[in-house]
């Protein structure tokens, strides 16, 4: 069987799945049985990309610590945090729209970059602005200083558009 089989409806290798399932230990199987870390689907996601945004359950209003252990191996396994889905937005502008703090330090450390700007010419900092709002549970003062501690612009009220 070929690992790396994309599916036919939206090109999702099988890593794809259990990355976006949270499924740690079938992301560790496949990655030892020589899944591609890098492979894109018909969105030009990453397995990466792909757990980054599914890491929040927006109606329970948590994180999945399953989708944060699945991106810590992949980055383990030299996941390329770098790389951008069809818009543009790597894993941390995805970390970033949900507001995840663990997620967002992560991809930090591992060297994500904090100024990349995606086909909006947004950086992760302008999703964390724009949903601020409406997640407060999430600790977003928490992922601005994240993002500041690591280089990211800051941002003044006069730069926004009324």
């Amino acid at each position: 069987a070929n690992i790396n089989k994309p599916s036919e409806e939206n090109q999702d290798t099988p890593l794809h799945t259990v990355a976006r399932y949270g499924i740690p230990e079938l992301v560790a199987f496949y990655i030892a049985h020589g899944a591609d870390i890098n492979a894109v689907n018909g969105y030009m996601e990453t397995p990466l990309i792909t757990a980054a945004f599914w890491a929040m359950d927006i109606r329970e209003r948590t994180y999945n610590s399953d989708h944060h252990l699945v991106c810590r191996i992949l980055l383990d396994h030299n996941a390329n945090l770098h790389l951008y889905e069809e818009d543009k937005k790597t894993a941390l502008h995805k970390a970033c729209w949900n507001c995840d703090h663990v997620l967002i330090q992560m991809l930090l450390e591992a060297g994500a970059k904090t100024n990349t700007m995606d086909v909006n010419g947004c950086a992760p900092l302008q999703y964390l602005l724009k949903v601020t709002q409406i997640r407060p549970w999430a600790i977003p003062e928490r992922c601005y200083q994240l993002l500041l501690n690591y280089g990211a612009p800051r941002v003044y009220p006069p730069q926004f558009h009324k």
